[in-house]
């Protein structure tokens, strides 16, 4: 992995693995469900697409209302998912 790659998403005040990502984002989504059959990036950039998101565009939106990634140069060495309690990095 590159250091820019995303490794997580800010969302509502919590730092979150992809897959908890998806399950807080909701929208009938549940990541379990899914299987390993899945890329969580693409699922988030699906949803941000049918809400009109614009994920090239930060500013253009809050983090408490959608989520938005971190890159694994900006993760601590010892951050942790703040629903499952696994690694960032």
């Amino acid at each position: 992995m590159m250091s820019s790659d995303i490794a997580g998403y800010t969302y509502q005040a919590e730092s979150l693995c992809p897959s908890c990502t998806i399950t807080k984002l909701g929208k009938g989504i549940n990541a379990s469900a899914i299987g390993y059959a899945y890329d969580a990036h693409a699922v988030i950039r699906l949803v941000a697409a049918v809400e009109n998101v614009n994920l090239d565009d930060e500013r253009s939106y809050d983090s408490n209302d959608f989520p938005k990634p971190f890159t694994f140069d900006q993760v601590l060495e010892d951050e942790k998912c703040d629903q499952c309690n696994g690694r960032l990095c």
